[in-house]
């Protein structure tokens, strides 16, 4: 089996170290774009996937790992075009509920929880330490970043994007293409394709410091 790994860096390495700990026969493919350098040895670029699916003598699989909306949908239309099945990791230390459903092409990190009743639509990827409340639904290509927190019965819809540290109160509906900005909190509903952020850092300089 050879998994293509559509990413070079950040969560793209976490998920081949990932793969090689679960999967220890499964060779490994980086999949990056074509303005890209591969990496590693047997990388390819996203041109030159179809040449290398060809040369295989073996099942494959894929899975997408960047969280840049647009370069996610690239690379999910190569792999349909590509008759490439996406596969779905979840590592060991994070918690899954019995009755919660993660779709194919899903990515779970460690310490990530997705709890009862959960729904993660196609290509979805929550990292480290993240939270999926109780009866929350998702539509594909979910990205939530690290120690993101969730609530209850919270319908997100495709492609949203929640930051580092952000909060989704419980109840609240977020529509298409939103993105939550790091440590933002969210406590009312956001409407399709808008922007969620929080107050902007304000700097100065420390006058104790100056004698």
């Amino acid at each position: 089996m050879t998994l293509f790994i559509f990413g070079g860096r950040s969560t793209a390495l976490e998920v081949a170290e990932l793969t090689r700990a679960l999967h220890p026969g499964m060779r490994i493919v980086h999949v990056v774009g074509d303005e890209e350098a591969p990496v590693g040895a047997g990388g390819i670029r996203l041109s030159g996937l179809a040449e290398a699916l060809g040369r295989l003598d073996g099942p494959a699989r894929g899975i997408i790992t960047m969280a840049d909306q647009r370069l996610r949908l690239q690379k999910a239309a190569a792999m349909a075009h590509a008759g490439l099945e996406p596969l779905t990791l979840i590592h060991p230390e994070a918690t899954v509920s019995p009755s919660a459903a993660v779709g194919p092409g899903c990515y779970i990190a460690a310490g990530a929880r997705v709890s009862t009743q959960g729904q993660l639509a196609a290509h979805g990827m929550v990292n480290l330490n993240a939270t999926i409340g109780h009866d929350c639904s998702a539509g594909a290509h979910l990205v939530v970043h690290p120690g993101a927190a969730i609530s209850g019965n919270v319908l997100l819809g495709e492609r949203v994007l929640v930051g580092a540290n952000a909060f989704i109160g419980q109840g609240l509906e977020i529509g298409d293409d939103v993105q939550v900005d790091a440590m933002a909190q969210v406590t009312r509903d956001l409407p399709a394709g808008h922007l969620a952020t929080s107050r902007a850092l304000r700097v100065v300089p420390r006058l104790d410091l100056k004698t």
